[in-house]
């Protein structure tokens, strides 16, 4: 969906300069903002069941660090396993247990990754791969605690 909003010319000239420093669309630059924004207000209302996520976070905290540390050792030689940590942040912000992570989850975290940095559909179709693998790896390692 496209939304237009009015902004002061100063404003949108800062805009216009800014991001192309920092190498992204006004748009994406916008989005990324407004999603941080959008991550606390939705956070802020998931009150219940608060401590629950918090415990979940911390569990997963250190499994998931010692398995996304093993797997980018693994392929390091691959230029786009950053994109691993990057996830992995993400699931720990969003308190999800990898073995509950879904294809539905990666294709959330890509799109929430699109709006922060410019892609090509190229790398998008490379990221969604080496997460699928990474998802694999992972539960392969938590296979007791999956179950």
């Amino acid at each position: 969906m496209k939304k237009c909003i009015e902004l002061p010319e100063e404003l949108v000239n800062w805009l216009e300069e800014f991001s192309r420093q920092i190498g992204m669309k006004p748009d994406n630059f916008i989005a990324g903002v407004l999603y941080r924004y959008y991550d606390a207000w939705r956070a802020g209302r998931e009150s219940v069941g608060m401590q629950q996520r918090e415990e979940a976070k911390e569990e997963a905290k250190l499994d998931l660090d010692e398995i996304v540390n093993e797997f980018t050792n693994i392929y390091k030689k691959w230029h786009n396993v950053h994109i691993v940590k990057s996830f992995a942040l993400w699931l720990k912000d969003k308190g999800l247990e990898i073995c509950k992570v879904t294809e539905d989850h990666i294709s959330e975290f890509l799109q929430y990754y699109e709006a922060t940095h410019r892609i090509s559909p190229a790398s998008r179709y490379t990221y969604r791969r080496v997460l699928k693998m990474f998802l694999a790896f992972a539960r392969e390692k938590l296979a007791s605690s999956c179950r």
